[in-house]
Order: structure tokens, then sequence, then C-alpha cells
């Protein structure tokens, strides 16, 4: 296993690290060393130790930002899934009701058209009322 040597505030480092995790660690490496030198101002004042843990909490502050923005992430995607299965539950219903209205106007076509017959059957008949009338006042013009 390869080491890696490093200086973080005047102390050598040795890392042992598999070699596919080499990039990784320097990279973490370089975040640790920014972090540490934000704390340089008071190099002098405050010894290694509590730079390094200043450091820390530096991390586990934005550790922790990042937990809540990935848990409001979270809240969000959950709405957003919840809002499509309203939308979908939505178009589905849309969909049954567009259907049904097909369905009644192709019946209202239906009564439309036994009304139509209906009517004509009913003037058909007022017709022959009236001859039929018109025959028995004639009748009795002429009888009487």
């Amino acid at each position: 296993m390869p080491t890696l040597k490093t200086e973080i505030l005047g102390s050598i480092i040795e890392i042992n690290y598999q070699e596919a995790e080499k990039e990784k660690l320097e990279r973490l490496i370089s975040k640790l060393r920014k972090r540490i030198s934000e704390f340089n101002h008071n190099i002098r004042q405050i010894s290694d130790s509590k730079i390094i843990f200043l450091a820390a909490l530096k991390a586990e502050d934005h550790l922790e930002e990042i937990e809540n923005l990935l848990e409001k992430k979270d809240k969000e995607k959950k709405i957003s899934n919840d809002q499509k299965n309203i939308i979908n539950n939505l178009t589905k219903e849309i969909i049954s009701l567009k259907d049904q209205i097909s369905k009644l106007e192709s019946h209202k076509s239906s009564y439309e058209e036994i009304d139509f017959k209906t009517l004509k059957n009913i003037n058909t008949i007022e017709d022959h009322l009236d001859k039929i009338l018109h025959k028995i006042l004639a009748t009795n013009k002429n009888g009487s």
C-alpha cells in the first residue's frame, strides 16, 4: 500500500492509501489546508490542535448545512412526487369525465332522434284527427 507524506501545520504526516484513492486523498488534503489557512491570522496565538479543532468545527458546520439541504431537497422531491400523483389522478379523472360526456352526447343524439320521430308521429296523428273531425263535421252538416 503506497504512503503519501504531507505537511500540515508544520508536521509531516504519512497516510497509507489505495492507489485508486490517491487523487481523492490529495483533493481532501488540499481542502483541509485551505480550511486551516482561514485561521492563519490566529496561528501564533492558538495551538495547532485548536486550529484543527476549529477547522473540524467548520467542516461539521458545512456538513450540517449540506445535510439540511439534502433533507429539504428530499422533502421537495416528495412534494413534487405527491403533486405528480395528484396530476396523474386528475388527468385520469378528466379522461373518464370526457368519456362520460361523449356517451351522454351520444345518448342525447339518440333521444333527439326519438323526439323528432315522436313529434312527427304526433303531427301525423293530429292530421288524421283533423281529417276525422272534418269528416264528422261534414257528416253532421249533411245529415242534420
